[in-house]
């Protein structure tokens, strides 16, 4: 009898629960995720020939070094945006931004 009633009312209970989520925040969550997939797009013509894209067909990605750097400080950033804003403010160097990041994102 017990399980029943719990049966039928966890999922009232679960369906009935609103959400505190501010719509305005999830469209800013969903644009800052589209523009890092569009950033990575445009910058992998590898990847947009996999997507489908009849552009760069005669290109490679990038797999110097450099652009390896790059792109990891690009990550970095992005994280420290999603995080909180402030953070990238004090980025001066790839290493220095990570040690920076991290220990504020620790506090």
């Amino acid at each position: 009898m017990l399980k029943k009633l719990l049966l039928i009312h966890i999922p009232f209970l679960l369906f009935s629960c609103t959400s505190n989520v501010d719509q305005e925040e999830i469209k800013k969550a969903n644009q800052f995720f589209e523009s890092i997939f569009q950033d990575s797009v445009i910058d992998s013509p590898e990847f947009q020939a996999s997507l489908g894209y009849k552009s760069n067909y005669d290109k490679w990605d990038d797999i110097t070094w450099q652009n390896s750097r790059r792109k990891a400080k690009q990550a970095i950033d992005d994280l420290a945006n999603m995080v909180s804003p402030q953070l990238v403010k004090n980025c001066k160097g790839m290493e220095d931004g990570i040690k920076e990041k991290c220990a504020e994102i620790k506090r």
